[in-house]
């Protein structure tokens, strides 16, 4: 017998089964009302407790984003650093020299001079150690050692134990599941001359090099979309071109782009040529001729553009569904996405309306339904409909 059971107890592993259907003449009952019926009578519980109110769901979905560290943000008190909630009480107390925010469970956070990772309740999960580090991604943190000019980078796995030790001296995160780095350091104009080679790779999560980009690479940047651009050396005092490799490092977009080239996003990646930027797909082919100014990169189907000095939004056909007149702007997240009106900014919507009036010094992209904001140097967070949900003082 049970005694104030609740669904929410239910592991969710447990499936329910399918509600059969019900006689015509019966009034009508809900699929939800029907299941709750029918879990009462099946575990004989008059008494018991079923939870199915909005707030009490809201309740448990912030419980496991906090339990994930994805429903706590980084804020500042009196020059130390802490973790608020999604409602703008203070979780973790304000006691770190800088705090970033969580990703896959772990933030990157400073105390003293060194950098550790935290967990969800405020405790190390990676005792401070590092010169750097930076979020989680694919499992893996990108930390370094030494002083600035020397410095050394490696990568943790979430245990602390290094996958790959702090020999590098350039690296970047893993995106989709391949990090960028440098295996040795630049080479020196004569072994540009007369020995040129890259020593630019991507490793695997395991730290074993997957892809090599070619011998005449110079640059490269992250996988997105299953391509990472690279820049082409085309011999000294020549301009460089660039191109795109896949998974395989097989260069799918020949190195013949003006450049520079930029990730993909939404299918599309922004290509300079002719000092003009423009969009290309997949196959290397312009979508979106050469054209504007400067450009973003597209995100939830707009990109920011500049023309004729003021910056508005084009779509995925390279017309201008949102007019250029504002001093800056900011790709889209979460459906608003921030740009500059005078000197202040704000945020507008997918229509081009203003949603949030333009009174910050500065405004970042939305994350997990709230913003970061500044005004002046005071941070400040707030949610969708402008409202202010945590303020430094």
């Amino acid at each position: 017998m049970c005694t104030g059971a609740r669904l929410a107890d239910v592991p969710a592993s447990v499936s329910t089964p399918a509600a059969r259907s019900l006689p015509t003449p019966m009034p009508y009952v809900s699929l939800r009302s029907f299941l709750l019926l029918a879990l009462l009578a099946l575990t004989g519980c008059a008494g018991a407790r079923v939870d199915f109110t909005p707030e009490a769901s809201s309740a448990r979905v912030e419980a496991r984003d906090i339990a994930a560290g994805e429903g706590l943000f980084p804020v500042v008190e009196a020059g130390r650093w802490g973790y608020m909630d999604r409602r703008g009480e203070v979780v973790i107390s304000p006691r770190f020299q800088f705090a970033t925010p969580f990703s896959e469970g772990l933030a990157a956070a400073k105390q003293g001079n060194l950098w550790g990772y935290l967990s969800p309740d405020g405790t190390w999960a990676i005792a401070p150690q590092f010169a750097s580090a930076r979020g989680f991604s694919d499992g893996r943190g990108l930390v370094g050692v030494g002083g600035a000019k020397e410095r050394r980078f490696g990568f943790v796995d979430a245990t602390g134990a290094f996958v790959v030790p702090t020999v590098l001296p350039y690296a970047l995160s893993y995106s989709e599941g391949l990090a960028l780095v440098r295996l040795a350091d630049k080479q020196t104009l004569v072994q540009k001359l007369f020995s040129p080679r890259s020593t630019l790779v991507f490793l695997d999560r395991d730290g074993e090099v997957a892809v090599r980009v070619p011998a005449s690479g110079i640059s490269a940047a992250s996988f997105s979309g299953g391509l990472a651009p690279y820049e082409k050396s085309q011999g000294l005092f020549r301009s460089t071109t660039w191109g795109y490799l896949d998974a395989q490092g097989r260069e799918v977009i020949a190195a013949e782009l003006d450049g520079p080239a930029f990730r993909h996003t939404d299918g599309l990646a922004r290509v300079a040529s002719g000092g003009e930027v423009g969009f290309v797909d997949r196959g290397g082919e312009f979508v979106i001729p050469p054209q504007y100014a400067l450009a973003f990169s597209f995100s939830e189907g707009f990109a920011p553009v500049q023309v004729g000095g003021a910056w508005g939004f084009a779509d995925a056909s390279g017309a201008l569904a949102i007019a250029p007149r504002f001093q800056q702007a900011r790709g889209f997240s979460e459906g608003l996405a921030a740009v500059q009106v005078g000197r202040q900014w704000g945020y507008i919507d997918a229509a081009g309306d203003l949603a949030i009036r333009a009174t910050y010094t500065k405004a970042e992209p939305f994350a997990r339904g709230l913003a970061r904001v500044y005004e002046g140097r005071l941070l400040r967070y707030i949610d969708a409909s402008g409202a202010v949900v945590w303020a430094q003082d």
